[in-house]
């Protein structure tokens, strides 16, 4: 595969880890284009194509960078903008790998959805927390009983947006803009998505959110969340926000029988029963990147075998419809 031609969409951060783990995967600097969208920080998207040596070609335009015919096409513009590049992917028979969240509307999404189906096209949607070494652990407590029958849980992830990245006004940034799909529901909707991935989809969405952190931008920056599922008949809360320093980023599961405490920012998981034995799994020297190497290297997989990617697109549109939701009950109190 590494003879294939991919398409970056977007020289963000997130984009320069895109383009940086394909690398390590084996893709050659040559075989990897550039489509630069000019939604960020131009200066940014400079240093990295400088430090690559300018090896890469770079487009100013996607239908030009598609007619290069792009095996896969790795969209990591701004969220506002991800099912119009996909789109364009899609039409060119370019497999897609969709940064998240997959959109900040439904727009456009169920044209995607067909247009991958009847190219018989591979598409996922990068959350990349599934690939987590301990939320899979946890996955696997859940399902052998472990701490019985799951009746509630709490998640935070948060973080002051304004440290995110020192390399521009975080004010410009995709996070801090309605326009291009920001604000912290949407921004750290991975805890929202691997609930889903856990639990299923919830039946009841209470939210409560808002602009409270005098930041100037014109997003939410943080929200309260509580979730009410069918099975199991669990009632879970969680917290966004861009204000906290330092951030915080946590799962707490109460079972009938104990519970699992799961630190990311510590990289440990606790299995806590009432009466066995507790366990405490700590990764020593963990990297965030190895996520996004995972999610990477299944994606590529997927490509060669045919087979079932992690987060397809109706699972995506799914996690999609509960963010969607969360904003609406946030919005009409």
């Amino acid at each position: 595969m590494v003879t294939e031609k991919f398409l970056v969409c977007g020289l963000g951060s997130i984009g320069k880890r895109h383009l940086e783990n394909l690398e390590q995967l084996g893709v050659p600097c040559e075989n990897i284009l550039i489509f630069r969208t000019g939604k960020g920080a131009k200066s940014f998207g400079d240093e990295v194509l400088a430090a690559h040596k300018n090896r890469h070609p770079v487009f100013s335009d996607i239908d030009e960078a598609l007619k290069a015919k792009p095996i896969a096409t790795v969209i990591s513009s701004p969220t506002a903008f991800h099912v119009p590049f996909a789109l364009k992917a899609a039409k060119a028979s370019s497999h897609i790998f969709i940064e998240k969240p997959f959109s900040d509307s439904l727009e456009g999404i169920d044209e995607l959805i067909n247009e991958v189906g009847k190219r018989q096209l591979q598409a996922v949607i990068a959350y990349n927390f599934r690939f987590h070494p301990l939320l899979l652990q946890v996955k696997k407590w859940i399902a052998s009983g472990a701490i019985g029958k799951v009746i509630s849980g709490r998640a935070e992830m948060s973080g002051r947006v304004t440290d995110w990245h020192p390399w521009e006004d975080f004010k410009i940034s995709y996070a801090s803009r309605k326009d291009l799909g920001g604000g912290a529901i949407l921004s750290l909707s991975h805890v929202i998505d691997y609930l889903y991935w856990l639990f299923g989809k919830p039946h009841t969405i209470l939210a409560a959110a808002g602009n409270l952190g005098g930041l100037g931008i014109d997003v939410d920056d943080i929200a309260e969340c509580i979730f009410q599922f069918s099975d199991p008949k669990a009632i879970v809360s969680l917290h966004l926000d861009f204000l906290k320093r330092p951030g915080a980023h946590f799962l707490e599961i109460l079972g009938t029988q104990g519970r699992i405490y799961l630190d990311f920012i510590k990289s440990t998981a606790d299995l806590m029963p009432l009466d066995a034995k507790e366990e405490k799994i700590e990764l020593k020297n963990f990297e965030r990147n190895e996520t996004y190497l995972t999610e990477m290297r299944n994606f590529l997989e997927c490509i060669k075998t045919g087979g079932p990617t992690a987060i397809n697109l109706q699972q995506g549109k799914e996690v999609l419809e509960v963010i969607l939701a969360v904003k609406k009950s946030a919005h009409e109190k």
